[in-house]
């Protein structure tokens, strides 16, 4: 079944299709929503709101654009809108998301493989970038978003996209030095 027949069925009241959606999009919506909020309970909780929305909002999507790109740019929204509540209540938790300490886990097993490690090294250095440009990274290499649909996912101009990209790849190329 295709993505546009779900996404009828779904608005023909059929909510089970939905799961297909949630299935197909929640890991690709975590990773968005980290690089903004750098925790991941705060990332989960936004793309479950962000999930709310879609179920409720799904008869303003338009064909013009693909639904990945409109779903996550929603996502985007969502979650800077929870950074901004983060911040206008004060709280410690985003000094601790700003200060650069939300480092994953390292796992030091004794026989980690070359492709491991140099994935392990990419996703550090990108999450050492500004926030916007680390989901710009995130959107152009490992989603493989074309620049319009990511000017479209964040709201940015396409040459704003670029810059980002030029940016973004001249400090990834420095950090990895």
């Amino acid at each position: 079944m295709t993505e546009k027949q779900i996404i009828k069925q779904i608005l023909k009241g059929d909510s089970t299709s939905f799961g297909f959606l949630v299935d197909q999009y929640q890991d690709m919506a975590l990773t968005i929503a980290f690089r903004i909020l750098g925790n991941k309970q705060d990332a989960e909780d936004a793309v479950q709101n962000a999930f709310v929305k879609v179920y409720y909002n799904l008869h303003t999507y338009r064909s013009k654009s693909k639904f990945s790109t409109w779903f996550y740019r929603i996502v985007y929204n969502t979650a800077i809108t929870s950074i901004n509540k983060i911040t206008s209540r004060g709280e410690e938790a985003f000094n601790e998301i700003t200060s650069g300490n939300n480092q994953n886990v390292i796992y030091e097993a004794d026989h980690i493989d070359e492709v491991q490690e140099q994935r392990h090294r990419v996703n550090k250095a990108v999450e050492q970038l500004p926030k916007n440009e680390a989901i710009v990274v995130t959107l152009y290499y490992m989603e493989e978003y074309s620049v319009s649909e990511i000017s479209e996912i964040m709201s940015l101009t396409k040459s704003n996209v670029k810059i980002m990209l030029f940016r973004a790849r001249k400090k990834l190329h420095d950090i990895l030095k």
